[in-house]
C-alpha cells in the first residue's frame, strides 16, 4: 500500500501473505514466458517488480499454487486498442524498428540493460490476432512476450469466418523510400495473401531475436502511399511491387466541387475559377512535362475555411505564390519558354534562357489575371515546344 511518507516522499507497505516454494532460477531463466520478465532481465537486482497478468499466472503455475488458495483476485485490464496505426518509410528505418529489436532500457540501479522490444508492425499483428480471436470467442491471447497462440482446425474454422468483422489498417506513408529488404527482413513473403495465418498456404517464421514464432494475421491491411511525382518510384523493390496492388489517385476536382461551396454567390465564384485555375495548370503540365507532375487538389482545399470573398482570394494568393508557383519553378527551371506559356507575361518574365517571376499581385487584379490566363487557353489550343 503506497502511503504519503514523512520526508515528503511516497512509502510502501507490504503485508506477507503466504510464503511459497517458488521455482528455481534456471526455471525462471529457461521459462518461454518469464523469461523475458522485468526481474530475469535485470537479474533480480531490486526488490519490487512489475510483472503482467500472464507473467503472475505463470509464475504462480511454476510454483503450483492456485491464487484461490491466497484469497486474491487477479484481474486483466482491458487493452483499448487503436484498429490503424501511420507510419512513414525512410532511409534510416530499421527491421528493428518495424519488427523487433534490442533496446538500452535504465535499471533502478543507474545501469543499461538491452532488452527485446516490439516494432510497430509486430504489435499492430498481435492487436489484430487478439481482436479475431475475441470477436470469434476463442479465449486464446497473443502477449507481447509470449508465443504466438496455436489454433485448433475447428478454431481456425471459427476465426475464419469473422475476418471481416475486425479489420486492421497499416499505414505506411512514403513506402517507396524505405529500405524494403532491410526493413521487412524474411517478413516481406508473409504479407501475401495466401501466406496469412488461417491461409491454405500459411507461413509461421520464427523471429531472430525473440526466438519466438511469427506470423501475419488476415484481417490486418497494409496501405502504401507515393509520390507519383517522385523520381524513385521507378526503383522500388520488385518484390514488394508484386505484393501489392496498385491505384491511382490523381487530381479530383469533383472532391474540390464538393468541400468549395457556399451559399454566396461571390464566393461560390471565387471557389469555381480556383478549381479550374487548378485545371488549366495541370492540362499545361500534362502537355508540357508529364501526367505524373500534375499538382494534387489538396492545395486548394484549405480555402474552404474561408468565410468571405477576401479571405478565400487571400488563401488562393498565398497557395499561387508560395505553393504552386514554386512547383513549376522546379518543373521547368530550364525552360523558361514553357514557364512562360504556363503562366503568361502578367506572372512571369522570360529573358532568353532566363526568367523572373513579376511581383506578386493582390486582390482583384490576382483574380482577373487568372480569369485571363482560363480564358486565354479557351481560344488557343495548347501546343507542345521543344
Amino acid at each position: 500500500r503506497k502511503e504519503p511518507g514523512t520526508d515528503g516522499y511516497p512509502k510502501v507497505s507490504i503485508r506477507g501473505i503466504k510464503r511459497v516454494e517458488g521455482p528455481d532460477w534456471q526455471t525462471l531463466k529457461t521459462d518461454d514466458l518469464l523469461s523475458d520478465a522485468a526481474p530475469i532481465r535485470v537479474n533480480l537486482r531490486g526488490t519490487l517488480f512489475p510483472l503482467e497478468y500472464n507473467e503472475t499466472l505463470q509464475l504462480l503455475s511454476l510454483a503450483q499454487v492456485n491464487p484461490d488458495e491466497l484469497h486474491l483476485t487477479l484481474t486483466e485490464e482491458d487493452e483499448t486498442v487503436k484498429p490503424y496505426e501511420f507510419v512513414t518509410f525512410h532511409q534510416s528505418f530499421s527491421y528493428e524498428e518495424f519488427i523487433e529489436g534490442l533496446r538500452p532500457v535504465n535499471t533502478d540501479e543507474g545501469q543499461i540493460q538491452y532488452v527485446i522490444q516490439e516494432g510497430i508492425f509486430k504489435r499492430l499483428c498481435r492487436e489484430a490476432f487478439n481482436a479475431l480471436m475475441q470477436e470469434a470467442g476463442i479465449q486464446k491471447v497473443w502477449y507481447e512476450k509470449g508465443k504466438m497462440p496455436t489454433l485448433h482446425p475447428d478454431e481456425e474454422q471459427e476465426a475464419r469466418e469473422h475476418i471481416d468483422s475486425v479489420p486492421f489498417y497499416l499505414t505506411i506513408d512514403e513506402i517507396n523510400r524505405g529500405d524494403i529488404s532491410r526493413i521487412f527482413g524474411e517478413l516481406i513473403t508473409l504479407i501475401e495473401a495466401d501466406k496469412r495465418l488461417l491461409a491454405k498456404n500459411q507461413m509461421v517464421t520464427t523471429l531472430p531475436y525473440s526466438k519466438t514464432s511469427f506470423g501475419i494475421p488476415p484481417n490486418l491491411y497494409i496501405l502504401g502511399t507515393m509520390n507519383t511525382a517522385d523520381k524513385s518510384i521507378a526503383l522500388i523493390d520488385i518484390a514488394l511491387r508484386r505484393r501489392f496492388g496498385f491505384i491511382e489517385l490523381m487530381p479530383d476536382y469533383e472532391v474540390l466541387k464538393q468541400i468549395l461551396t457556399s451559399e454566396d454567390a461571390d464566393l461560390r465564384e471565387i471557389y469555381s475559377l480556383s478549381i479550374g485555375l487548378l485545371s488549366y495548370i495541370n492540362q499545361q503540365v500534362t502537355t508540357l512535362y508529364d501526367r505524373d507532375h500534375q499538382i494534387g487538389h489538396s492545395y486548394l482545399m484549405r480555402m474552404s475555411e474561408a468565410t468571405n470573398v477576401d479571405e478565400a482570394i487571400e488563401s488562393l494568393i498565398f497557395t499561387w505564390y508560395h505553393e504552386i508557383l514554386p512547383l513549376l519553378q522546379e518543373y521547368f527551371y530550364d525552360a523558361p519558354a514553357k514557364l512562360e506559356k504556363i503562366l503568361g507575361k502578367e506572372f512571369v518574365e522570360v529573358d532568353g534562357r532566363s526568367f523572373r517571376f513579376r511581383d506578386p499581385l493582390c486582390g482583384d487584379d490576382f483574380i482577373q489575371a487568372c480569369s485571363r490566363l482560363i480564358e486565354k487557353t479557351k481560344a488557343e489550343p495548347t501546343g507542345g515546344l521543344l
